[in-house]
């Protein structure tokens, strides 16, 4: 369903979250101090819009992510508040009561009751969350709506004022211009008292609610859940849609489902990127590309547990450990594919390095590997020569 020719029609905009028509976004600090450190946002369209979530793999759900799920099978949804300090989890019946006042409050203040709102939470695990004190902002969050919230609302998911964590792009559906924008945290690498990978999406275009569901898990299962970090029990893609297009409706396959989906694709893949360059302690991007697996599933296992492994980031970036290790590693996965089909190589903007060829491992200059370790982008290339699938994963150091 990715294709390289509606692809190259697919353009990068400004706007994060407020990009698509029908959006506002904004950000309050719940002290009332510095504006510049907010930790309360809203995302909201001007009219109800079809809503649709994808959330954590853990068993272990906080209850931020509880609520919104349960309020996501709605036909409509107004808004998603993201608390931006506390995760809102493992405090055993407080957590629940806590996150049901906030959304009923703020749902209310929004005369969203025929609606609803989703609650995302980010931030410490195991401490209460000040549900008052953020109800207490309600008002000053819901009066500074703007069309320009969204760099305001993306830094409340910033743990420095140097990431980028914003994404958006335009494209046409028939004779609608349409667009679709987000905005993602994250940072559970090395980070064990921290919950919620969030990412939060908006587009204009008209579509039903059950095939915004499947573009949803489509593309998710290709980008957010392709990301080598374990899961944490808030991690959560929301959408809404507002319709402000006036595209006609997608309620079926075809050519306009696809370039949706597309379009969906290139958003959450640039997200799913900037989460993990985002994480604490991760100062490289690793992306792994397995090409010609013999079926899916395979080129995403090999993907993920390569960006997922401690001993291929050691042997990309401790000079001391011989980068043949990411071979013998590969040659280790679980999956179809036979070590004389297996091609490797690492490149990034200085080159390309080739460490093995149908299954035997080349000899290279040692200086070429010593490069490795000083580079911040790293791609791993895996040929698996099975069949037809691919797959991408994203990692870091």
């Amino acid at each position: 369903m990715i294709s390289i020719s509606i692809l190259d029609n697919i353009i990068y905009t400004s706007g994060g979250v407020c990009a698509a028509q029908g959006f506002g976004a904004n950000a309050v600090c719940c002290d009332g101090g510095d504006s510049t450190s907010p930790d309360l946002a809203i995302v909201a369209g001007e009219k109800a819009c079809k809503a649709a979530m994808v959330a954590t793999r853990s068993k272990f759900n906080g209850a931020s992510l509880k609520a919104t799920r349960l309020l996501a099978r709605r036909k409509s949804m107004k808004a998603i508040i993201i608390t931006g300090k506390n995760a809102n989890c493992y405090i055993p019946d407080e957590d629940m009561n806590a996150a049901n006042y906030i959304i009923t409050r703020i749902t209310s203040a929004l005369g969203a009751e025929q609606t609803g709102i989703g609650l995302a939470s980010t931030g410490i695990i195991g401490k209460p969350i000040d549900a008052d004190r953020i109800v207490g902002s309600t008002r000053r969050l819901v009066l500074g709506l703007s069309k320009t919230g969204n760099d305001a609302a993306a830094s409340v998911l910033r743990r420095d004022s140097n990431q980028k964590n914003q994404y958006a792009v335009k494209f046409d559906i028939k004779k609608s211009h349409c667009v679709i924008g987000g905005m993602v945290t994250g940072g559970n690498i090395r980070q064990h008292d921290f919950a919620g990978n969030l990412m939060i999406l908006t587009t204009d275009v008209n579509i039903s609610k059950p095939f915004l569901n499947a573009a949803l898990r489509y593309a998710g299962s290709r980008t957010f859940e392709m990301i080598g970090m374990s899961p944490t029990v808030n991690d959560m893609v929301f959408i809404m849609s507002s319709g402000a297009a006036e595209n006609k409706i997608i309620n079926q396959r075809g050519d306009d489902y696809d370039m949706f989906v597309n379009a969906l694709y290139i958003t959450m893949l640039n997200l799913s990127k900037q989460l993990v360059k985002n994480s604490y302690g991760c100062s490289k991007l690793v992306e792994c590309v397995v090409k010609n697996a013999y079926n899916e599933q395979t080129a995403k296992n090999i993907a993920r547990s390569v960006v997922s492994s401690g001993s291929v980031m050691s042997a990309l970036f401790d000079p001391e450990i011989p980068l043949c290790n990411l071979v013998y590693y590969v040659g280790g996965i679980e999956g179809e594919f036979e070590r004389e089909e297996l091609s490797i190589d690492i490149s990034s903007d200085v080159g390309k390095l080739e460490l093995c060829k149908n299954g035997e491992i080349l000899q290279f200059k040692q200086e070429m590997g010593e490069v490795v370790p000083s580079l911040d982008e790293i791609r791993i290339t895996i040929e698996a020569g099975q069949g037809d699938y691919s797959a991408i994963a994203w990692g870091g150091d």
